[in-house]
C-alpha cells in the first residue's frame, strides 16, 4: 500500500462505513443498473483521490454494450469550462486579454456599435442571440448535421442584439462557439489541437477529445437515448460538428483528473484557477453567479462550483465543493436522469455531517372543500398567462370550476374559500385575486409548491377580415428564411420550411406561436398596414422580418 499522509488516513472512511455509503449510492441508481436500459457513469472524488467509481446500465442498447469507467460521453455544456480555460491560457501567454473587443480577433462579425469583449462572451453577458435558438427559428432541426461554419454564417448575419453588452446575464451558446474560434485565430492551431496539447495531454486525460466531425469513428462512445414509454427507449440523434459551447467527449475518469487540477495545478497556476472561478459583474456593478464556464451556488450551507450539460439524450453534471475538496461527476446517456438532483443526493450521503439540516417541510394541511356560491365563478372564468407559452384556462362546468393547463390536462377546482381553490389529492391550487369590474385581474397558481403569478389574458377576437390583415410572406435577412402566414376561417397559422402551427392572439398585433417560435409581434406602417413582424423565442429576441410580395408577376 502506498504511503498516505496521516491526516488523509484519518479522513478515509472505515471499510464498513465505506460499504454503507456505497450501498446508499447504488440504491440511488438502481433503476438504471440493469440490462436493457441506458444509464449513468459516476465518479466521487475527495482530496484528489477517487473515493468511488461505478457505472450503471448500457452504453449501447443495440450492441448490448455496458457502460464502464472508460465509456466516452458527450458532455454538452460542461465543455464550456475547457473553452474558457483555453482562453485564459492564451491570456497568460500574453496573446490576448479578456477585455479585448471580440472583433479584434474576428473582424468579420457585425459591428453592433457596442463593444463585445471576450469576457462578455464567457460570462453570457454579450447580448448576442443564442445559436441554437437561431438555428431552430431558421428552420433547422437539432438532429441535422450542424457545423461550426453553419453557426458562424448565421451569427455573422445578425444585425441586432438582445440587449447592450454587460447589461444582463442571459445564457448564450454563441459566445463559446466564438471564443473557440478566437483560440484558433490567436494560437494558429485548431481548437481541438490546442485543447489536446495544452490541457488534455498534460493532465493525462488520454480519452478526452473534441471530435473532428460527427462522422468520426470513436470506439467506446456511448449512444444517446430518450424514453418512449415504460422500459422503452428510442435513439436521440446527435450530429453536431461544433466545438466550444459543446461536443467534448470524455470519461468520468478523465474528468476526475481535470478536477484534481483545481487543487494541484499542472495546467495553469493558482492565479489562473482563481481568475477562472471569479464571478462576473454587470454594468451596474451587480454580481452574477456565473464565472468562466462554471456557476457558483450553495447547497445546504456548503458553497459549490458547478456546471451541467444536456444535448439530445445526454445529461451530465460536475459539481465541486471546494471547502471539502469533494466532487461528484455524473455522466448519463438518457434524458430521464436528473443528474443535478442525483449529484446533490450523492453529496448528502458523503457530506451529511457537513451540511445544514434540510429546511423542515411544512406539514401538509388537509384542505377541506367548502360551499362556494357559483355566482362568484363568472368573475374567475377566463385565461391567465403564467409566461410565454404557458397559461391556465379557467371555465365553469356543471356548477364547478375547471382548469386546463397548456399541456391540455383538465382538473376540477374545489373551493376552500371564496377565492382559494385546490385539486383533490394533488399539490395544485389557484388563488384568485379580488375581482375588478366583475373580472378577476390575476391569480397565483400553486404548482407542486411553486407559486406562479398569472395575469388575465383577454385575447382579441379575430374576424376573417382582421385575420386577413396579417396574411402574407415575411422574410428575415438575419435568418435567411421566409415565414408564410395564412388563415383558415378566423384562425391564423404560420408555415415554415419544416412544419406549421397556429398563431394565437394575446394582445393587439401580438400572437403566441407554435413550439420554439415563441412570440410574434406584427409591426405596422404609417397607414396602419402590416409591414413586418418581430419574432422572439427563448434566448433570441425580436428577430426582424419584413413583409415581402412573392406573388408571381403576371
Amino acid at each position: 500500500m502506498k504511503f498516505l499522509p496521516a491526516l488523509l488516513v484519518l479522513c478515509l472512511p472505515t471499510p464498513a462505513l465505506a460499504d454503507e455509503l456505497t450501498d446508499k449510492v447504488d440504491k440511488l441508481f438502481a433503476r438504471w443498473d440493469k440490462p436493457g436500459t441506458p444509464g449513468v457513469s459516476l465518479s466521487i472524488v475527495r482530496d484528489g483521490k477517487l473515493v468511488y467509481e461505478k457505472s450503471y446500465g448500457m452504453a449501447d442498447l443495440e450492441q448490448d454494450r455496458r457502460i464502464g469507467p472508460d465509456t466516452l460521453f458527450h458532455i454538452a455544456s460542461i465543455s464550456k469550462q475547457f473553452t474558457a480555460f483555453a482562453v485564459l491560457l492564451l491570456e497568460r501567454d500574453g496573446k490576448l486579454s479578456l477585455d479585448d473587443d471580440v472583433r479584434k480577433h474576428l473582424p468579420e462579425l457585425h459591428d453592433f456599435g457596442k463593444v463585445i469583449t471576450l469576457r462578455h462572451l464567457l460570462l453570457h453577458t454579450s447580448g448576442l442571440r443564442d445559436q441554437w435558438d437561431l438555428l431552430v427559428l431558421a428552420g433547422w432541426r437539432m438532429s441535422d448535421v450542424i457545423t461550426e461554419d453553419d453557426v458562424f454564417r448565421l451569427v455573422r448575419r445578425q444585425r441586432e442584439l438582445n440587449f447592450d453588452p454587460g447589461e444582463r446575464h442571459l445564457y448564450c451558446n454563441t459566445g463559446y462557439t466564438l471564443a473557440a474560434r478566437v483560440v484558433e485565430k490567436v494560437s494558429g492551431q485548431s481548437f481541438r489541437e490546442f485543447s489536446r496539447r495544452r490541457i488534455f495531454e498534460p493532465l493525462g486525460m488520454k480519452s478526452t477529445r473534441f471530435p473532428a466531425d460527427h462522422e468520426e469513428i470513436i470506439p467506446g462512445r456511448a449512444r444517446s437515448y430518450n424514453p418512449s414509454g415504460p422500459g422503452r427507449y428510442r435513439n436521440a440523434i446527435l450530429s453536431y460538428g461544433t466545438a466550444g459551447a459543446t461536443s467534448l467527449l470524455t470519461t468520468v475518469s478523465d474528468l476526475a483528473r481535470w478536477d484534481r487540477n483545481f487543487y494541484e495545478p499542472k495546467v495553469g497556476d493558482e492565479k489562473l484557477i482563481t481568475r477562472f472561478q471569479e464571478v462576473g459583474e454587470l454594468n451596474d456593478g451587480k454580481k452574477i453567479d456565473y464565472a468562466l464556464g462554471v456557476e457558483h451556488g450553495e447547497h445546504r450551507g456548503l458553497k459549490y462550483v458547478d456546471h451541467g450539460g444536456g444535448d439530445a439524450g445526454f445529461r451530465c453534471d460536475l459539481i465541486r465543493f471546494p471547502s471539502e475538496r469533494f466532487s461528484v461527476i455524473l455522466l448519463a446517456n438518457t434524458s430521464d436522469v436528473n443528474v443535478g438532483l442525483l449529484a446533490r443526493q450523492v453529496t448528502e450521503i458523503y457530506l451529511g455531517d457537513k451540511l445544514k439540516p434540510e429546511p423542515k417541510k411544512k406539514e401538509a394541511v388537509e384542505r377541506k372543500e367548502v360551499e362556494v356560491n357559483p355566482a362568484l365563478f363568472d368573475a374567475y372564468v377566463g385565461e391567465y398567462r403564467l409566461g410565454p407559452g404557458a397559461s391556465i384556462i379557467v371555465a365553469k362546468e356543471d356548477g364547478k370550476l375547471t382548469a386546463i393547463a397548456t399541456s391540455g390536462r383538465k382538473v376540477v377546482l374545489l373551493g376552500s374559500s371564496d377565492r382559494e381553490f385546490f385539486v383533490k389529492g394533488e399539490e395544485l391550487g389557484i388563488t384568485f385575486d379580488k375581482p375588478v369590474d366583475d373580472k378577476c385581474p390575476s391569480i397565483t397558481a400553486d404548482i407542486f409548491g411553486q407559486r406562479l403569478p398569472g395575469k388575465r389574458v383577454d385575447r382579441p377576437t379575430l374576424t376573417a377580415n382582421k385575420a386577413e390583415e396579417y396574411v402574407g410572406d415575411f422574410y428575415s435577412a438575419e435568418l435567411g428564411v421566409i415565414y408564410t402566414v395564412f388563415r383558415r376561417d378566423t384562425k391564423l397559422f404560420v408555415r415554415r420550411s419544416r412544419g406549421e402551427g397556429e398563431l394565437k392572439p394575446f394582445s393587439v398585433d401580438g400572437f403566441e406561436g407554435p413550439g420554439p417560435a415563441g412570440q410574434f409581434a406584427f409591426t405596422r406602417g404609417p397607414g396602419g398596414e402590416v409591414t413586418g413582424m418581430r419574432l422572439s423565442g427563448g434566448r433570441s429576441q425580436k428577430v426582424r422580418f419584413e413583409r415581402v410580395d412573392l406573388k408571381p408577376a403576371k
